[in-house]
């Protein structure tokens, strides 16, 4: 791992353990500014389980809608699939829900992912009909859009796809460091707050002497469960994370005032990584 406010300092940290990996178990579908805290770091490849559902039917209460515009989550057979609060988001957040018989509207606005410059703004429609329930949903972000079997959705059966052209900065983490991304992409979102973005040389890592590209980027808004590659964690953060694929990238370490200097080699690193509130 590197940290960047122990290389701006000349200090080479210790390496600290890997983070747990995240595992989810769903069953069967039944009725019912560094001024901001960051951390940056380079570590070894993560490993992603995932599982493919069968096909799902939706009755027309498949799923249980709890809360408020403070907080209002989607629970299948008690588990919290997705989760709108508004406090877990930088800006300043209005969230508002209405419903009807069949039908559920919602809409954030005024919220960005902590310490980054991507925006959280949603509109949903959730309609039931002779399909089950659906949704629509449309993201400030990209202007991405995407529409598809919402139960499914919830469950990570289904994806929420959009290709778009993206040109933004996704965090700056110093004066001269930064995460960017820039040309097509398939946008996915899922219920956990997760955006993934997928690209031929789509992101770009700014601020370790030669520029770092990858083919993808992953922003995901961290609750207080997750684990942090912080000492004390932010309240409201945001984890993004890089890969290198089979890309060549040159670490350049900043060199000290008696002129020694660490020489990483090439692919030493798989993954940038960077916690940031």
């Amino acid at each position: 791992m590197l940290n960047l406010v122990s290389l701006r300092s000349r200090r080479v940290p210790s390496r600290p353990r890997g983070a747990g990996v995240l595992q989810e178990i769903l069953e069967s579908l039944v009725p019912v500014s560094l001024s901001r805290r960051k951390a940056l770091c380079l570590g070894g490849a993560v490993a992603v389980e995932t599982a493919l559902l069968p096909a799902l039917d939706q009755p027309r209460d498949a799923f249980v809608m709890d809360g408020d515009e403070r907080r209002l989550a989607f629970r299948i057979r008690n588990t919290e699939a997705w989760v709108i609060e508004p406090r877990r988001f930088a800006g300043q957040p209005v969230f508002e829900v209405h419903q009807g018989a069949s039908a559920i509207q919602l809409r954030l606005r005024n919220a960005f992912y902590p310490g980054s410059s991507v925006p959280a703004d949603f509109a949903a429609d959730i309609r039931h009909g002779t399909r089950g329930w659906r949704y629509r949903m449309r993201m400030l972000f990209a202007e991405w859009e995407a529409e598809g079997p919402f139960v499914q959705w919830l469950l990570g059966a289904r994806k929420a796809i959009a290709y778009r052209y993206l040109h933004s900065t996704l965090s700056r983490l110093t004066d001269c460091a930064g995460i960017e991304v820039d040309g097509h992409a398939g946008v996915c979102f899922d219920p956990r707050w997760v955006l993934q973005m997928e690209g031929s040389g789509l992101a770009k890592v700014h601020g370790f002497g030669s520029v770092l590209r990858s083919s993808s980027a992953t922003v995901t808004l961290l609750d207080s469960s997750q684990p942090s590659i912080l000492a004390e964690a932010a309240a409201r953060r945001t984890l993004i994370v890089i890969e290198r694929g089979l890309r060549r990238w040159r670490i350049d370490a900043p060199q000290s005032a008696d002129g020694w200097k660490i020489d990483f080699q090439p692919n030493l690193y798989s993954s940038v990584k960077a916690e940031v509130g």
